[in-house]
């Protein structure tokens, strides 16, 4: 990846839930390594802190997107295409066509450059989404699995 030394660049940090303690911490400090060695000043940082990455109304996520629209920033740098989001893989695929409409560039630290305008990477970029998006649902089945067997045993989180 070559490095881009003059963008506007920022960042997306997200965490699921407040019990991943470090989280927000490792992408920072990861964003910033990775900034520093593309020679790219992050201008601003986006936080989604305890939200799904399967929600796509985070408002961090949608104040990013809309300055995005507003052509405030040319370059998105997150950890990877997970912390982007867990969304079905249209719903992304069509988020990161309208990025590359408003001229920017995703630039993940784990999977590289997001790029929907070349047929592998759109192809990527799919399966990956695909992929995270069943990891989601697959989680989100697993819990109700364990709170209904709880349940079943007897278990209320109301009694102390």
């Amino acid at each position: 990846m070559s490095s881009v030394a003059t963008c506007n660049a920022v960042a997306y940090l997200r965490r699921s839930d407040k019990s991943q303690e470090e989280s927000l911490v490792i992408q920072k400090e990861m964003a910033q390594q990775f900034a520093e060695t593309q020679q790219i000043d992050i201008q601003q940082w986006y936080v989604d802190d305890g939200i799904s990455g399967g929600k796509e109304n985070r408002p961090e996520f949608q104040r990013m997107l809309a300055d995005a629209q507003d052509g405030m920033f040319d370059t998105l740098i997150c950890r990877n295409q997970s912390r982007f989001g867990r969304l079905p893989h249209r719903t992304s695929a069509k988020i990161m066509a309208e990025l590359d409409a408003a001229g920017v560039r995703i630039l993940t630290i784990e999977d590289g450059e997001l790029d929907v305008n070349d047929l592998g990477g759109f192809i990527k970029t799919a399966v990956d989404a695909h992929s995270n998006r069943k990891y989601f649902t697959d989680l989100s089945k697993a819990t109700l699995r364990g709170q209904s067997n709880a349940v079943g045993k007897g278990f209320n989180c109301r009694e102390k």
